[in-house]
């Protein structure tokens, strides 16, 4: 089998374990295949459809928005640190409208609230929203909404 092949091989595994940007794959081909060999089995699976930054970023948003609601400040940092374009993570957060940061930012508080280590203050939940990548107005609103119920905790 050739450097392109079982490059090529080593990219399918990977891309059904879970959706990877050209960058992960990159890095993962050529460190078993070298930059010749791995450039050639990427050219390949960006051909067949296989590859694609912008849907790999919206499957990361949505993917984490799911199950660990995430706000768009630590999302960026996260397709960045995926290899993405700097201008493909801007465009992509930006279908991510504030209703739906606010929306997650809400889902995260509730389930910290509802965890039996005990309900935090305002300063601890601002916290824990901010460790999050909530902007500080979403962590806000989120603060505001959550005092506006009939809550035990406020």
């Amino acid at each position: 089998m050739t450097g392109g092949e079982g490059a090529y091989a080593l990219g399918i595994k990977l891309l059904s374990l879970r959706p990877r940007s050209e960058w992960e794959l990159l890095r993962r081909m050529e460190g078993r295949f070298g930059r010749d060999g791995a450039a050639a089995a990427l050219g390949r699976l960006k051909r067949e459809g296989y590859v694609d930054d912008g849907s790999f970023a919206r499957w990361w948003i949505d993917q984490r928005v799911t199950f660990k609601p995430t706000g768009s400040l630590r999302l960026r940092q996260e397709l960045l640190q995926h290899g993405l374009d700097p201008g493909l993570v801007r465009d992509v957060l930006g279908t991510f409208t504030l209703a739906a940061e606010t929306e997650a930012a809400l889902a995260a508080a509730r389930k910290k609230l509802s965890s039996p280590a005990g309900e935090p203050d305002d300063r601890r939940l601002s916290l824990f929203l901010a460790r999050r990548g909530f902007p500080r107005a979403v962590i806000d609103t989120v603060l505001g909404a959550l005092r506006g119920q009939d809550c035990d905790f406020y």
